[in-house]
């Protein structure tokens, strides 16, 4: 099936810092949020007029309402840091929606998520919300601080209407221990959260992704990793976001074949 890609100029909502250089970004984008799935991304240009910086950024959805699209985003370099500075009313131009997304699988759903890499699985679970399906998000950061956006999220329910539970079970993990327990994400397979049932939904640093591929194959469950690549068009050209097959070779295109795969499929 070929997928719609919309081309839009989109009108910020909100944006500000939630603490420790994350941020929370709206964008009214009625379209591609009406087009879009939980797991999917879009790319965002900070302007057409300028050169600076050349390149766009892919962002994974946190939330899609009737109108709009929020994400999480940490301001590391130059890119970001200028979207910081963007304001109610300023306006991106974006493209999407982008990639495949979340299947969901029978099973006990355990999302697993990692820094910015949480934002598609809060997406996911607010699906699962919605569909009344029970499920666990596992979450880690450094600090508290890392973690602190996810009070714009956790309690919100379905879409924000205030009517479900974002989160059937929130395991919160922190590398220091000032919230949930001290440690990482991975830590919650190691200790024995799963049972035979698990699926696992994960996306996050690629070294936290390995370790996530790899304990689910010990364990013989399914496992669905969102691989978050460097990328500049993310429709299939640029060839900058390669994924290695596990076989046969050759590679994968996160952007068109991603960025969702399963962990048996991909060398991470």
């Amino acid at each position: 099936m070929v997928q719609m890609v919309l081309f839009q100029e989109a009108e910020i909502v909100r944006n500000f810092e939630v603490k420790n250089d994350f941020y929370i970004i709206e964008i009214h984008t009625p379209e591609i949020a009406r087009l879009s799935l939980p797991g999917q991304f879009i790319m965002i240009s900070l302007s057409q007029e300028s050169m600076d910086p050349l390149l766009p950024r892919a962002f994974s959805m946190a939330r899609r309402t009737r109108d709009t699209l929020v994400f999480i985003y940490k301001v590391i370099g130059r890119g970001t840091g200028i979207l910081a500075g963007k304001r109610h009313g300023d306006r991106l131009h974006i493209w999407g929606p982008l990639g495949n997304g979340f299947i969901l699988e029978q099973g006990e759903p355990v999302l697993i998520g990692g820094g910015t890499g949480i934002a598609p699985l809060i997406d996911f679970g607010e699906e699962l919300d919605r569909a009344g399906t029970g499920f666990t998000l596992v979450c880690g950061g450094r600090t508290e601080g890392d973690l602190k956006f996810m009070d714009e999220f956790r309690g919100a329910g379905s879409g924000g209407d205030g009517e479900g539970n974002a989160a059937a079970d929130y395991v919160p993990y922190t590398e220091d221990g000032s919230l949930g327990e001290r440690g990482y994400v991975t830590e919650f397979i190691e200790n024995g959260g799963l049972n035979k049932k698990s699926v696992i939904y994960s996306c996050g640093p690629l070294g936290m992704l390995r370790r996530v591929g790899s304990l689910a194959e010990e364990r013989g469950l399914k496992c669905y990793l969102s691989i978050e690549t460097p990328m500049a068009c993310g429709l299939g050209t640029c060839l900058g976001c390669a994924v290695p097959m596990r076989n046969g070779g050759g590679y994968f295109k996160a952007c068109t074949d991603g960025p969702v795969f399963d962990s048996r499929e991909v060398i991470i």
